[in-house]
């Protein structure tokens, strides 16, 4: 019987951050001996994104439109001053359709992958993940009826948290891959000489992501 008073470590847990950077060199030299042409990145296929997507402003598939902005004052409106130049008036800006920031459940896998940005630039392909309304709680995490997930700890959004990604319009789409090209995980503090990272998401049925995650691979 396990008296659990020894620690518990697992096969590989004593690899060296350092073995595994020598590993990746020596197949790289191994497939660029062989006339393999190498394009310098490393491609993760993940479940989703390390990132948590709230969506904020967007005309959805169905035709129901998001409230417009506040119209800007018009400047022929206002009649000029007898004494003093009006100052030239800042128009409000658009509003950003989209909020990212960091997913929490998966902290070990995202820092590894992190680790290697020192000598590698990475491509993170993988679902979005439940996309979140603005009334989501801005943590990213669900309203107090949401569920947990057993085997993360991570709370699961609450339907009336999430948006079906039924209901997302490729333009919403085309603004997220712009959000995620400059989307920067501040919780990283990735050091000013480490390569990028880029993140693509990957649209799903949420009941197929879903099933998938939550049913086969955690249930097979």
């Amino acid at each position: 019987m396990d008296t659990f008073a020894e620690p518990y470590t697992r096969a590989g847990d004593d690899i060296s951050l350092g073995a595994v950077r020598d590993h990746v060199r020596a197949l790289e030299a191994r497939h660029k001996a062989n006339g393999v042409q190498l394009s310098g990145r490393i491609i993760h296929v993940c479940h989703y994104l390390p990132v948590t997507c709230t969506i904020t402003s967007t005309a959805t598939k169905d035709g129901v439109l998001s409230p417009p902005p506040t119209p800007p004052r018009i400047l022929a409106d206002v009649p000029p001053s007898p004494s003093d130049e009006l100052p030239p008036l800042a128009l409000p800006t658009q509003p950003e359709r989209w909020k990212l920031t960091p997913r929490y459940g998966h902290s070990a896998m995202t820092s590894g992958i992190r680790s290697l940005s020192v000598t590698h630039e990475q491509v993170i392909l993988g679902w979005t993940g439940d996309v979140l309304s603005p009334a989501a709680p801005p943590d990213g995490n669900s309203s107090p009826d949401g569920d947990v997930n057993p085997s993360t700890g991570e709370r699961v959004p609450s339907v009336r948290d999430r948006i079906p990604s039924s209901r997302i319009s490729q333009e919403d789409k085309d603004a997220l891959d712009l959000e995620l090209a400059h989307y920067t995980d501040k919780n990283g503090l990735e050091p000013e000489s480490s390569k990028p990272i880029s993140y693509l998401p990957l649209w799903m049925e949420d009941n197929v992501a879903h099933g998938h995650y939550d049913g086969y691979c955690k249930q097979s």
